[in-house]
């Protein structure tokens, strides 16, 4: 151990031999051009004390492998016939003792660290911060076996200008709790994601260039805590998030979130989605290469499809009305669940709003066994290519749904399927349904479909795909009804579904299969690709 200030020079190559521990107190000073190798994967440095490195970009600091020749020269003498490795050694380990004020690598290279060891970090990491906060500044982390840097328990470290360069797992790791800065940063050629948090963290992320990582952004998993903004510097490749009652999180405008294979999220708390015509909000999968590029970096040879994630879920009793404002959500509702599901006593509010791609519902709200109200509002919203139903309400005998859908379009939801009425629209148990100046078209086999439990739906003023009107009326997308025979003889009686007067040409055209705009405004609402299949 060091017990009291020392200085090593560059005149000889240190090695370090098992555990080296920087006592509380002492500092190890380190001059320009010193060299540092771990013997072997047992091989650490525990700094509870400071440990000051720190020096130019012309005559760096290197902590490496015994096995590196190309620092320090032929340290072990087998004249070249072993080469370095990730993971020839363990790490440099920060504690919550270590002097923040003093601590600070600066152009020092970490190399070839991050082997598996027992105690409390069993995992793979070159230099871990823990509950500490040294300045790591114009320094260059690479091939380690695991994460370059990892920082948790409330690690409030500097993190700026540094590169980080083919190690294996993610090039930095933020968890419980740390709030780090993090920012100026080349991130390139890692394993895992450029950026891995736990969502109860908050840091500061800015101006970080990534590339041909495997996974080009922040991957985040976990329950947050408190209030949390996440910006629009990087993507975020979110998988199970929670956020819970009396916590929320703001989405930037602009933010693009690109789900990871069946992620799903519980939002308890509130979850603030205010994008702006210029920056939408974006949830997607992982495989969407149409917004940020190949984040998967698999060359374009994979593409998105419905299901490729999860839900999300606002459970029963949420406290806040959800809002989802100039945002697009596609390619979730694994297994057939929805993408977006509001439980009973729920709000749901969208506006300028694109749900499309899911493998099952675009929407849900309540469900069979609800005992509870729930509210949906939709303007000026696209619904589209939903498998079972664009939106879909439901509850038992003591619940019932209220749904306004004014200015949408509603468009090739629902499938073939002989057993089940999918389509547009489902809903049951309505307490008020109103549809109004919508394109409700192309849908399977129901435009609207009433279950009878309620009040009727009032659905005029719609474009429907035919001058003709909805079927059975008319040519368009169908809506449902019912046979009366008492008087006799038998015939339909349109009281589920009010749908005259109709609308005699559409609300909508796709220009250039890719844009869809409102005839009425002339103005682009969405990027909507109807060319991708479900």
């Amino acid at each position: 151990a060091i017990t009291f200030n020392q200085t090593w020079y560059p005149n000889l190559v240190y090695v370090i031999d098992g555990s080296l521990t920087i006592n509380n107190g002492p500092a190890l000073t380190l001059q320009p051009n010193v060299v540092i190798k771990f013997k072997d994967a047992s091989s650490n440095l525990l700094v509870n004390g400071v440990l000051i490195a720190d020096t130019t970009t012309d005559q760096p600091i290197v902590f490496t492998s015994l096995h590196d020749d190309e620092h320090g020269g032929d340290t072990n003498n087998n004249a070249g016939s072993s080469w370095p490795m990730p993971g020839d050694w363990q790490r440099i380990y920060y504690s919550d003792s270590s002097d923040d004020s003093r601590n600070i690598l600066r152009n020092v290279a970490v190399t070839y660290g991050g082997s598996q060891s027992s105690g409390t970090y069993t995992g793979r990491q070159s230099v871990v911060i823990d509950s500490a906060a040294p300045h790591i500044t114009d320094n260059t982390l690479t091939n380690s076996a695991g994460y370059g840097l990892y920082m948790v328990n409330q690690a409030n470290p500097l993190v700026e200008n540094n590169k980080f360069v083919h190690n294996l797992g993610s090039a930095i790791y933020i968890g419980k709790a740390s709030v780090p800065t993090v920012r100026n940063n080349l991130i390139t050629q890692n394993s895992g994601s450029a950026i891995e948090i736990t969502a109860d963290s908050k840091p500061i992320i800015s101006g970080n260039m990534v590339s041909e990582d495997q996974g080009n952004g922040i991957k985040v998993t976990g329950t947050l805590a408190g209030n949390t903004v996440w910006d629009a510097d990087l993507v975020y490749l979110p998988g199970a998030v929670t956020i819970p009652a009396n916590s929320t999180l703001t989405l930037a405008p602009g933010a693009v979130l690109k789900f990871l294979a069946g992620a799903d999220w519980t939002i308890n708390g509130q979850l603030v989605v205010a994008g702006t015509w210029d920056a939408p909000i974006i949830f997607t999968s992982y495989k969407d290469d149409f917004y940020s590029g190949d984040t998967n970096m698999d060359g374009f040879r994979s593409y998105p499809e419905a299901g490729d994630w999860g839900t999300l879920k606002i459970p029963t009793n949420a406290a806040y009305t959800t809002r989802f404002n100039y945002a697009i959500v596609r390619y979730g509702g694994a297994a057939k669940t929805p993408m977006i599901q509001g439980g009973g006593r729920t709000t749901v509010i969208i506006n300028n709003f694109e749900v499309s791609h899911s493998a099952g519902s675009g929407i849900a709200m309540n469900d069979s066994l609800s005992p509870y109200n729930a509210t949906l509002v939709v303007t000026d919203s696209v619904i589209a290519n939903n498998f079972t139903y664009g939106i879909y309400m439901n509850a038992n005998t003591q619940g019932f749904n209220y749904l306004t859908v004014l200015d949408s379009l509603i468009t090739e939801n629902g499938n073939d399927s002989a057993l089940t009425p999918y389509g547009g629209i489902w809903l049951n148990r309505a307490a008020s349904a109103e549809l109004h100046h919508n394109e409700i078209v192309y849908n399977k086999p129901y435009g609207v479909y009433n279950g009878g439990d309620g009040v009727p739906v009032v659905a005029n003023g719609n474009w429907w795909g035919d001058s003709s009107g909805p079927t059975p009326v008319g040519n368009g997308d169908k809506v449902n009804t019912h046979n009366v025979c008492t008087p006799a003889p038998c015939h339909v009686v349109f009281d589920l579904v009010y749908v005259d007067p109709w609308l005699q040409a559409p609300i909508w055209t796709v220009r250039s299969n890719e844009l869809v705009w409102r005839n009425d405004s002339l103005q682009a609402k969405f990027i909507y690709l109807p060319f991708v299949q479900r």
